[in-house]
């Protein structure tokens, strides 16, 4: 299959259509540069192809989005320059500056703070152009590097997982999803397809800086057996979407996920186009169907394979979490955190349910009598406890809770949740995960080393010391008996302890013992006022004292 047609592919499985208002982050790299030709590509042999005959009108064209991060000086000049190339391929552009505060960035946290800067410049440019999709360049050696670097971080599955191929993000202007339509492909595959188009494009100089931690794992990479240096560069077969790559892995992977939904050959005859500068590659295509054979596969293809293997069983494990988080997340001011409505977490377990085994008329009607009574019980004895000094109405507790600290990042949490007995343990690793994640706002997972020390804190179902870890602090509600916990983020979790020293009293027994303790405070602190001045008042008597016997010493 082409390299035209395996995008076209990558674009139907990530669910895109020619109406989407797309926008490409360029950086005039030969892997946006090849992305953004394509999609160009694409808009227009769909409305030549399928809008012409529905008579349909199609949106406008590419939007290219440049961002000049201003860490180079010739960094604007190349970005109008890229500007230019795109308006040369039909696009629509605007260059993004990003601004800096004064003071230089350190070193280490150079790249960090650009990407993120990017990020939020493209996001913010699409909201304010319309955009719904938003399309990345990263690549199937990406996806290998960042699988290695996640796993030097130790993390889990979910973070080894690693980039999905469409994601969705909110901002202000509301859902933009990110597609990463050339998960399928390597960089050798888009460099090949740049120079058979002749589209010169920019390499830059901060790539091969081995003082940062991804270019030292890209730089070993490279030492490697490559998929371009066995298969002749754009001839290897990789599955379009979902990060998958050459059909040797998909082999072993033993499934047929992100394949085209039609037949290669009849994609082949409707894409099939001749490339500036080439011929037809089908033969070489069809003939390039295996990477393995007998020289093996490259290191990053067994990469790549764990990585789709880790993002199988994430996703199965993400299932499973949302279910556990549905009820172990009583309050929360992170929308990622699922939750339980507020009438499911009152009403509880419906008391009146059918019994498993089979039973007559008589005795169903007996187990309903015993049923309808035992509620009766429970609401009686319920009623009983809501008079007590004593009780306490978790309910409405979490309700002022939650209102305090909604200035705050945080979660509120049911420890029995997520205890061994009911949850198994990479489930509820998992869901650990997601709620520091949320809480701190990091972009990334937190370690395992911290979620699996969070999971044996909460082992017997309740809490008892402090946890920090992962961005977060956690720690056990007042009154809780260890079983109600609440996650702040660490840098603000003095922010959150002074909001819930506000609140009122839990209840009239805790109002009662606050009272007793601020008496018996100010009792301690009058009766050492107290003791102080009689302190005082003897040392006088003494100086006084030793003053008039020194004098009678004199006189005589």
């Amino acid at each position: 299959m082409t390299t035209l047609a395996r995008y076209v592919a990558a674009l139907r499985n990530c669910g895109l259509r020619s109406s989407d208002r797309v926008a490409v982050a360029l950086s005039g790299g030969p892997d946006s540069l090849a992305l953004a030709s394509m999609t160009v590509w694409w808009q227009g042999f769909v409305r030549n192809q399928v809008l012409r005959r529905d008579r349909l009108r199609s949106q406008q064209t590419p939007l290219a989005l440049i961002v000049d991060h201003k860490l180079r000086p010739e960094s604007t000049e190349e970005a109008h320059a890229v500007a230019a190339q795109a308006e040369g391929l039909g696009m629509q552009t605007r260059v993004l500056a990003l601004g800096w505060p004064p003071g230089e960035v350190a070193q280490g946290d150079r790249m960090v703070a650009a990407r993120e800067a990017r990020y939020a410049a493209l996001l913010r440019a699409c909201g304010e152009m319309g955009r719904t999709h938003l399309l990345l360049a990263h690549h199937a050696d990406d996806q290998a590097e960042t699988f290695l670097l996640r796993l030097l971080h130790a993390s889990g599955v979910v973070g080894l997982a690693c980039m999905p191929a469409v994601a969705e993000k909110r901002t202000e202007f509301g859902r933009i999803k990110v597609v990463r339509p050339l998960l399928g492909f390597h960089k050798a595959e888009l460099e090949a397809y740049c120079q058979r188009s002749r589209l010169p494009y920019i390499v830059d100089p901060t790539n091969s800086e081995l003082s940062y931690h991804r270019n030292r794992i890209r730089h070993v990479l490279r030492q490697m057996p490559s998929l371009a240096d066995r298969s002749g560069g754009d001839n290897a077969t990789g599955s379009s979407g979902g990060g998958s790559s050459s059909g040797g892995s998909e082999r072993l992977a033993g499934t047929g996920a992100g394949r085209p939904a039609a037949p290669a050959t009849i994609w082949q005859e409707e894409i099939e186009v001749p490339e500036r500068g080439s011929g037809s590659s089908s033969s070489s295509d069809s003939s390039g169907t295996g990477t393995g054979g007998s020289d093996g596969q490259s290191i990053v293809e067994d990469l790549l394979l764990l990585q789709r293997r880790c993002q199988a069983a994430g996703q199965r494990q993400q299932m499973l979490s949302d279910q556990v988080l549905q009820w172990a997340v009583l309050r929360t001011s992170c929308p990622d955190l699922p939750t339980r409505p507020r009438e499911e977490q009152q009403a509880g377990q419906p008391l009146l349910v059918r019994p498993g085994r089979e039973m007559s008329e008589a005795q169903l009607e007996a187990w309903r009598r015993r049923q309808q009574r035992r509620q009766a019980e429970s609401a009686v004895r319920h009623a009983w406890r809501s008079q007590q000094p004593w009780f306490i109405d978790w309910d409405a507790r979490l309700t002022l809770v939650a209102r305090a600290l909604r200035s705050v990042p945080f979660a509120l949490l049911s420890a029995p949740c997520f205890f061994e007995g009911q949850v198994q343990e990479q489930v509820a690793l998992g869901a650990l995960g997601r709620v520091l994640q949320a809480v701190s706002g990091r972009k990334y997972p937190p370690p395992l080393v911290h979620t699996t020390r969070l999971r044996q804190m909460l082992l017997d179902g309740r809490m008892e010391a402090v946890f920090t870890g992962g961005g977060c602090l956690v720690r056990r509600l007042p009154r809780s008996k260890g079983r109600n916990l609440l996650c702040t983020p660490h840098d603000q979790h003095l922010r959150a302890e002074e909001l819930l020293a506000r609140l009122p009293p839990i209840n009239e027994y805790e109002a009662a013992r606050q009272q007793k303790k601020r008496e018996a405070a100010a009792a301690a602190k009058a009766a050492a006022k107290a003791a102080a001045a009689t302190e005082a008042e003897a040392r006088t008597l003494v100086q006084e004292e030793e003053e008039g016997g020194s004098e009678a010493l004199q006189n005589s």
